[in-house]
């Protein structure tokens, strides 16, 4: 089977998720935020060619989701990096607006299932599958020119990294994307 080179960007973003606090349930977050629905509707597919790779960040209750808006969109997760996040001072974050709290520093290492929503965000990646690719066969990744020049493998999963003003991820997440995705 012949394929044409395709040159991607990839997309990275988050949503702006919704959910209530235990600890605090009349907490307004300093932004607009999105239903559930109103994420399935977005017309995420139409932004990039087949084979294109999506990046999307999210926190612990919004895990499933985001697999899920991946299968709804055409995309297949092949990847995930969790931001573990720090204070200014390099302590580890240990509660966050959801109430979440971590038993102590072991609990991150041991279990990403016991840390709260604020404690890390995960970054989950995907590829977008043709349609016309059955869905049993693996996704051609020695085969298909663009995916092949993919850089899979030689990066870190974990970034250890500073808290920042609201929803700013870490620097070192875009050279991580860099790497993994080489410009054309």
């Amino acid at each position: 089977m012949g394929y044409s080179h395709v040159c991607t960007s990839p997309i990275l973003f988050g949503l702006p998720w919704s959910f209530i606090t235990r600890r605090r349930p009349d907490e307004q977050l300093p932004y607009g935020t999105m239903t559930d629905d109103e994420m399935r509707q977005m017309p995420i597919p139409s932004l990039q060619p087949d084979w294109g790779i999506l990046c999307l960040w999210v926190t612990g209750r919004a895990m499933e989701l985001g697999r899920e808006l991946f299968q709804l969109w055409g995309y297949k997760r092949v990847d995930e990096l969790v931001w573990v996040k720090t204070s200014q001072l390099g302590r580890l974050i240990r509660t966050g607006r959801t109430g979440h709290w971590l038993k102590s520093v072991p609990t991150i290492i041991m279990s990403k299932k016991l840390m709260g929503s604020h404690t890390c965000e995960h970054l989950l990646v995907a590829v977008k599958v043709p349609p016309t690719h059955p869905a049993d066969e693996e996704i051609p990744w020695d085969t298909h020119p663009t995916l092949k020049s993919l850089r899979k493998g030689v990066d870190t999963d974990v970034v250890v990294a500073e808290v920042r003003e609201t929803s700013r991820k870490p620097d070192e997440v875009y050279g991580v994307i860099e790497r993994y995705i080489p410009f054309c």
